[in-house]
């Protein structure tokens, strides 16, 4: 359990669930989120540790490159003070971070629809060329499938995007093009 350290101490974060820990930062690689509350106290205590961080490294935080994403019940008002007082005044609404899309609610219907537009003009470009059996094959399970893998790892697709992704798939299996329905021998 985390003291109450001073100034720079960030007193909650976020949490998943009512039972789940109190989450205040993450980091990946060269890269930092931390989850503070929407006050003036929260964007001051971000902005000590950021200048702590500065005196104690000898790196500058880059407030060009940086965002802040706010929840959607955030008044503009607050927005407008925390952006004023941390000087970072880009806002993360719908920026993708390590890919993946950031702005992700209950309802994903069309959100992850870039996966199946990949494949099918993947899969199209594969159609020109008259390949084998045993080379479309080849194509198929290292490539195409393994474009949704990431995605996949952090979210649930919809089946909707599953069987259109699926159905390119078989399309060009059969038939060497997603356009050409074939016979599918086998289900």
């Amino acid at each position: 359990m985390l003291k109450n350290n001073g100034p720079n101490y960030i007193a909650r974060g976020v949490r998943v669930s009512r039972h789940a820990p109190w989450v205040s930062h993450l980091l990946f690689a060269d890269d930092c989120i931390i989850f503070s509350e929407v006050t003036e106290r929260g964007a001051r205590r971000v902005a000590n540790i950021l200048e702590d961080y500065h005196k104690g490294s000898g790196q500058l935080v880059n407030k060009h490159k940086s965002a802040i994403f706010f929840s959607e019940n955030t008044v503009v008002e607050v927005k407008q003070e925390m952006q004023s007082i941390l000087e970072i005044h880009t806002e993360a609404l719908g920026e993708p971070y390590l890919g993946l899309p950031t702005d992700v609610g209950k309802s994903m219907d069309g959100i992850f629809d870039y996966i199946g537009d990949r494949v099918r003009n993947s899969l199209n470009g594969w159609a020109e060329r008259h390949m084998s059996c045993a080379a479309r094959e080849v194509l198929l399970k290292s490539v195409m499938q393994a474009v949704p893998m990431y995605s996949m790892s952090c979210f649930e697709l919809s089946v909707k995007l599953c069987q259109k992704i699926t159905t390119y798939i078989s399309n060009y299996w059969w038939g060497s093009s997603i356009y050409n329905h074939k016979i599918h021998y086998l289900k």
